[in-house]
Parts: C-alpha cells; structure tokens; sequence
C-alpha cells in the first residue's frame, strides 16, 4: 500500500514539473514574438512596417506560424501569435 501512495505521489509530481516547463515555454515564445514584433517596425531596417504575407497551420494548440514581411527591406520574422 505504502508503494503505491509512492507511486502515485512520484506521478503527480511529475505532471507538476511537466506543466510547469510547458507553461515557461509558453511564457518565453510570447515573449520572443513581442521583441520581434517590435510594434511592427522592423528591426533590420527600422524604416519598414512588417506585412502578414503567410500563415502555416500546426497541430494543436499555439502551433501556428504567422510569417511577416518587412515592406521596405524584404526582411522576414515568423512568430507564433498573430499580431
């Protein structure tokens, strides 16, 4: 009995930890995409404003990229929200 309240204690730990990595993941993706983002001026010209020119679907959830164009210097940025 003692080795099954063990087994069980161990797995939900686990699950802890997994959703807690997932979670920082998705905090550092949403803040990556905001640096890039950067209003929406480019970063590599910073005279150009950035285009949705493609999106590429993913399964599941947060999978999609959003794919943006610089409409001065041609520069291209992907992120994973939609801007």
């Amino acid at each position: 009995m003692k080795q099954a309240l063990t087994q069980i204690g161990v797995f939900i730990l686990v699950i802890i930890i997994l959703f807690g990595v997932a979670i920082l993941n998705s905090n550092a993706i949403a803040e990556k995409d905001k640096k890039m983002w950067n209003n929406g001026t480019c970063l590599a010209c910073e005279n150009g404003h950035y285009e949705l020119v493609n999106i590429s679907k993913g399964r599941g959830v947060n999978l999609n990229s959003y794919f943006y164009q610089c409409d001065n210097c041609k520069a291209i940025i992907e992120l994973h929200n939609a801007k």
